[in-house]
């Protein structure tokens, strides 16, 4: 894939889920998401691998471009929730 291929498939993952892009320290606006909300995501792959909206063998080679499904290593962190407080 070439980077300006890269970019375009970067920049409609962006437009799609809603999640900006980041900037590199160099100013890359093409830079992948800092994290993918889990709710952004058709499907989470954890022992297999995202690849287009479907998560494959994580041995296969992928060739389909970014779709919905996410890599469970790129999900957003969540904080657990914090202790409810009487009123």
């Amino acid at each position: 894939m070439t980077l300006s291929a890269r970019a375009a498939t970067l920049a409609l993952f962006a437009l799609a889920t809603g999640v900006p892009l980041s900037a590199s320290a160099h100013g890359d606006a093409g830079a992948a998401p800092a994290c993918i909300p889990a709710d952004k995501c058709c499907r989470v792959c954890s022992s297999s691998k995202a690849c287009g909206n479907a998560c494959i063998t994580a041995s296969k080679t992928c060739h389909k471009g970014r779709g919905c499904a996410c890599n469970e290593a790129e999900l957003c962190e969540t904080a657990p929730p914090g202790p409810q407080s009487a009123r």
